[in-house]
């Protein structure tokens, strides 16, 4: 019998503005991330987050450092989540 994966789905991250400083506390809120620290991986923009907890529904991470084009406009970025299932 085929079991199809739980779907990860993201439903709301909090906060959703921030300082280009970084080393800030942003909870990614969802469903079916799983507990492994070791195989989640969160970026903004390009540049990795440091991931400080998972459960199962909420990671928590520390914002990395961003250098806005201009310092008197705000920027916004892509947060992108990846967990690799499959690892052991």
């Amino acid at each position: 019998t085929f079991r199809a994966p739980n779907v990860i789905s993201v439903t709301s991250i909090s906060p959703n503005v921030g300082s280009p400083s970084g080393n800030e506390v942003v909870q990614i809120f969802g469903n079916n991330f799983g507990t492994n620290l070791s195989t989640t991986r969160v970026t903004f923009g390009n540049l990795q987050a440091s991931v400080t907890a998972v459960s199962d529904t909420q990671i928590s991470v520390l914002t990395p450092r961003w250098t806005l084009r201009d310092p008197q406009v705000a920027e916004t970025v892509d947060v992108s989540l990846t967990i690799n299932k499959g690892a052991t």
